[in-house]
């Protein structure tokens, strides 16, 4: 695996000036199994394919523990690495986990896997000891693959969203290859619209590909220094118009060092320590010992923990010996006078061996990073956007029927009860307000009445009903009388809700819906409040991120079909039914894979999917017109809140 350093690791330590000072804290990188079901383009991790064996392992936690009482180690961060470390198997994880427990020093646990697979047992494992996985991901195909040379992607996806639930993911890795230099811009737009399908904040690392294992065979893939920094500039620039949104190493720590007025010293991945080697070890199946993962790969081995004690190997490499005297060697060397080299230290050790053969020279990308630097210094004194703001997306009951005496009366645990009452042939549901006036004394908190486009007008003996702030009517049909029907609506004081996706097919035109979104901004005598135009104009005000959400409004995998009594129900009211049936099985990360393009709009933050079809693709350049419509008309509001002094704009039925 090319990008060894995971995100766990490098949040654990930070860059240390020099000195004499001894490392509390030890980070031991286990390259415990060669065996992977990837087939990443870039490998560097290739070639052998041996799994440490229990008695193996025994020896090596007896290594630990001697190295612990003999250097004063204090904690102790152990990586499960490879290969792919969820091939070793959940039993075997379980004990290597309880003989580190066994240890006198407090012991954190990570793990670095593709999430191409992540079996249920395995993740047991991994709760019960707070094992944080750290990840690899691709969202453009740049080199990163099955075994079978298929999109990592959506199986990243999916294993992503598994290990979100069960509380232990912890962030991703996207390596820079050549297919990606033109596109940091989109790929920080994907990554980042990962947010929807997360309560948490997104975290991701931009490591660069380096010529090793499989990479020197396939050097199409290597990039130039110009060329990386390219990729990082366009990131960067992108992470901070998005108002720094998501975590993204080595960005968030340097951004912090530059606001900071470039005082302190941040906290940096592992490369740019300076004294990497110093908190951090590799080993791997065998018990070879190395500096880190990368060292392993590149064969720089110490030496074999079956036979040598980890103190005994660490004081006699020749190596180990040159890497303290490096950060002084460089500055008085290849970087003196550089203004970054107090968050830079020449870069990782291995970048530079890889390179000239001199471990003792800088890394083979410092005019990468010297891209980025001097674009982060040129931002550091910018007005910053503030991050959208998560919305948790809640779980939802949604009782769908014609019959609105036979809905459920009451909300259990955290579920958001919603009525649907569709329409039947004659348009039943209507000739029984006193009903529909119970349902709203029930635990219902959102009722959706679909009504025929040709009976709208009988609405007016509903005034009361459609007038609750609870209550949407959804206009799915009569695309010619639906300037009228939204008029008799917003007489009523009604909320509207169109179901675009029905309209089209009725032959509403886009030119029509974005018409419509104009007058709804710009003619003060619209009164009705129309979704979904209104739920995308409120997020860009308050500046707010949508959740993702389909055409019904409803979050994918976070709803359930209540199906009530459909007799008399009118064809199209079937067809609703059926989609909803169909979405309620489909998790948020399967619909995020269906959406895949709407990931890369630059709308997605308060769109969230609301305008794509249901089952997948995206929307159309006409409708993504009518968002920016949206957007430019939340500019100007907040323009004039500010101007006015107020913080926000509140939506009267939220």
């Amino acid at each position: 695996m090319a990008e060894k350093c995971g995100t766990n690791e490098q949040r654990h330590y930070s860059a240390q000036p020099g000195g004499d000072r001894r490392l509390s804290g030890l980070t031991i990188i286990f390259k415990g199994i060669d065996e992977c079901n990837a087939g990443c383009l870039f490998c560097s991790a290739v070639g052998k394919k041996a799994a440490v064996t229990p008695e193996d392992f025994e020896i090596l936690a007896n290594r630990i523990e001697e190295y612990i009482k003999e250097a004063g180690i204090e904690r102790l961060h152990f990586t499960f690495h490879g290969g792919e470390p969820t091939l070793l198997g959940a039993e075997f994880l379980e004990k290597a986990c309880l003989r580190l427990l066994q240890l006198s020093i407090p012991i954190k646990f990570s793990m670095q896997s593709n999430l191409i697979a992540f079996p249920a047992d395995v993740i047991t494992v991994v709760r019960r000891y707070d094992i944080h996985v750290g990840s690899s991901v691709d969202p453009i195909e740049s080199g990163r693959c099955t075994a079978a040379g298929e999109d990592a992607f959506p199986a990243w996806v999916q294993n992503r969203e598994l290990l979100e639930k069960a509380e232990v993911y912890g962030g991703a890795i996207f390596l820079v290859t050549r297919p990606a230099v033109e596109q940091g811009k989109r790929v920080y737009g994907i990554l980042n619209a990962c947010a929807s399908i997360s309560e948490t904040e997104p975290s991701f690392q931009f490591n660069l590909v380096y010529p090793q294992g499989r990479a020197t065979e396939n050097t199409d893939l290597l990039v130039s220094a110009e060329e990386a920094g390219r990729f990082l500039v366009a990131a960067y620039e992108a992470w901070e118009d998005s108002g720094r949104e998501s975590h993204i190493s080595p960005f968030a720590g340097l951004a912090a060092w530059f606001d900071a007025g470039r005082k302190g010293i941040p906290r940096l991945q592992c490369g740019f320590m300076g004294r990497c080697h110093e908190s951090h070890i590799g080993v791997d199946s065998e018990l070879n010992l190395s500096g880190c993962g990368r060292r392993l790969d590149s064969g720089a081995i110490y030496g074999n923990l079956r036979t040598r004690s980890i103190s005994s190997l660490l004081s006699e490499s020749e190596e180990r010996k040159k890497l303290l005297l490096r950060t002084g060697h460089l500055a008085a060397g290849a970087c003196a006078g550089c203004e970054f080299f107090i968050i830079c230290n020449g870069g990782c050790p291995d970048d530079a061996a890889l390179n000239t053969g001199d471990i003792l020279d800088r890394t083979a990308h410092c005019e990468s990073y010297k891209m980025l630097f001097e674009a982060m210094a040129a931002r550091s004194e910018a007005r910053r956007i503030l991050p959208p703001k998560r919305r948790k997306s809640l779980k939802s009951v949604v009782y769908a029927g014609v019959d609105p005496g036979g809905a459920p009366s009451f909300v259990s645990g955290d579920e958001l009860l919603e009525c649907w009452l569709l329409p039947t042939e004659d348009g039943q549901p209507l000739k029984f307000p006193s009903r529909l006036q119970n349902l709203l004394q029930t635990g219902a908190e959102r009722v959706r009445i679909f009504v025929p486009g040709d009976q709208v007008e009988r609405l007016n003996l509903w005034a009361k009903i459609v007038s609750d702030p609870r209550v949407e009517v959804v206009l799915f049909d009569a695309p010619e009388a639906l300037l009228e029907n939204l008029s008799v609506l917003g007489r009523l004081g009604a909320r509207a809700r169109l179901d675009l996706e029905s309209l089209f097919k009725c032959g509403w035109s886009y030119e029509a819906a974005r018409e419509l979104a104009v007058r709804y901004l710009r003619e003060t005598h619209w009164n009705v409040r129309i979704e979904p135009f209104e739920n995308i104009l409120l997020a860009a005000v308050r500046n707010e991120r949508s959740p993702a959400m389909n055409r019904f409004g409803l979050t994918p995998g976070n709803f359930r079909i209540c199906a009530g009594s459909l007799a008399g129900a009118s064809d199209h009211a079937h067809y609703l039914v059926q989609e909803l049936l169909k979405a309620e099985s489909v998790a948020t990360s399967a619909y995020f894979i269906e959406h895949r393009l709407c990931c890369e709009c630059r709308f997605y933050t308060v769109c969230g999917s609301q305008l794509a079809p249901l089952s997948s693709g995206s929307c159309t350049q006409k409708l993504r017109l009518l968002v920016e419509q949206l957007q430019t008309a939340a500019e100007e509001i907040k323009s004039s809140l500010d101007k006015n002094g107020s913080s926000g704009m509140q939506s009267s039925g939220d």
